[in-house]
């Protein structure tokens, strides 16, 4: 999307006045560029008109096949089913609310409609007026390539809606703004803002922040690496009700007020991360499951409580195997089951049900109970010592090794 033209691909441009969006209305922001991905709704030969439908507002860059996709027929027209104003919102500019009531939904007017950019009455400033105002990180929002806020003015008795641009920004940035404040060691952060005036109204507003010039590429890996710690540390507060978290899910337990996965971490992510500090005591075993057992059907699966762990499956030839690896830990435990007795999912369920086990009773206790027990049980365990880890004189992984693929029938 550009202010001039709707481009279907990177040759094939549809002119701002062949479309119905309203862009005398408008105006979209050119900080970054705007990708939006559609859905054909229809095609009408008698002007060779496409009828679409959005199906997705916030496309960081443009999907593979748009720079190869060609249309059947000539294309000189579109039209745009309603346009979700809460998502193109925030790629505008500037516009004027009244006049986009029929080509947006989920859009509401004020009792008395604003005109942007448009000074009242009274004796206004020339040439630019430049002030600074303290901004919470909390009161404002993150966009696509720029942060916004909004600030009163008192030489003009008005609210304005300022936008400072910084290309690293994303909207998924707004679940982190407590880890970037505290990356920054401000809760506020400090903006210049310089407004141009010309014949009563404002020509155009600039802004810049310090704060927000100092959030790049390093700082975002650094928070990054920040929120990977912290799935590490145990929960204040009880987790859910559930004992085994996806990558998908385990962010939404940090001790923080920032849920969320906005860098759309994996499961290889967080175990890269703890895998390459070679202060983990078992590093290898972590390395070693991952790269060579971690069946490629599951996710990977992590425990948080009493301490952070990973669960492993593996398939082997005649049976499923579970093996759970804490951070740290003296031993690799591992369910085993037939792997035609119960579906996948309710091994999992199992599985689960015996970590609990585990931490109530403790492992000696827990170890004990199975001895006692094992002939009524609908799967087999047994743990494998990480000996002499450290050690300078005995390299005890390959005997882990193999003990632990024995056991993986």
């Amino acid at each position: 999307m550009t202010n001039d033209a709707v481009l279907l691909n990177p040759k094939l441009l549809i002119g701002r006045d062949q479309t119905n969006i309203p862009f005398q209305h408008l105006r979209f922001r050119t900080v970054v560029p705007i990708y939006w991905e559609a859905e054909m709704l229809g095609y009408d030969a008698s002007d060779a008109r496409l009828h679409l439908r959005v199906i997705n507002y916030s496309m960081v860059e443009p999907l593979p096949r748009f720079a190869e996709q060609r249309p059947k027929k000539e294309v000189r027209a579109l039209y745009f089913e309603k346009l979700d104003w809460r998502m193109v919102e925030q790629q505008l500019s500037s516009y004027t609310k009244a006049h986009l009531t029929e080509h947006f939904y989920n859009l509401e007017l004020p009792t008395t409609e604003p005109t942007r950019n448009f000074l009242p009455e009274i004796e206004v400033p020339t040439g630019t007026l430049s002030r600074s105002f303290s901004v919470p990180f909390s009161e404002a929002k993150i966009g696509f390539g720029e942060i916004t806020f909004e600030c009163y003015l008192d030489d003009i008795s008005r609210n304005l809606s300022i936008s400072i641009a910084n290309t690293y920004l994303l909207p998924e940035f707004n679940l982190i703004k407590p880890f970037i404040a505290k990356k920054l060691k401000k809760k506020n952060f400090t903006a210049r803002v310089t407004v141009h005036f010309r014949g009563g109204e404002i020509e155009c507003i600039e802004a810049h922040s310090n704060e927000i010039k100092a959030i790049n590429e390093e700082m975002l890996e650094a928070v990054k690496q920040q929120r990977l710690k912290g799935i590490a540390r145990p929960p204040k507060m009880k987790p859910p009700d559930q004992t085994l978290f996806t990558s998908e899910d385990i962010f939404d337990t940090l001790n923080d007020t920032a849920p969320g996965n906005p860098f759309r971490q994996t499961d290889k992510d967080i175990l890269d991360f703890f895998s390459e500090n070679k202060s983990i005591r078992n590093r290898q075993q972590l390395i070693f499951l991952a790269g060579s057992k971690q069946s490629e059907r599951q996710p990977l699966r992590f425990t948080l409580a009493p301490k952070f762990g990973f669960l492993f499956f593996i398939e082997g030839p005649t049976n499923h195997h579970f093996a759970w690896e804490l951070l740290d830990s003296n031993a690799t435990y591992l369910w085993s089951f037939p792997k035609e007795n119960r579906s996948v999912e309710q091994q999992f369920s199992d599985v689960a049900a015996q970590i609990n086990a585990v931490h109530l009773a403790g492992r000696q206790q827990y170890r004990q109970h199975y001895s006692d027990d094992f002939e009524r049980r609908v799967f087999s365990f047994h743990y494998v010592e990480h000996k002499h880890i450290g050690s300078a004189l005995i390299n005890a992984f390959p005997k882990w090794r193999h003990k632990l693929e024995e056991l993986l029938v």
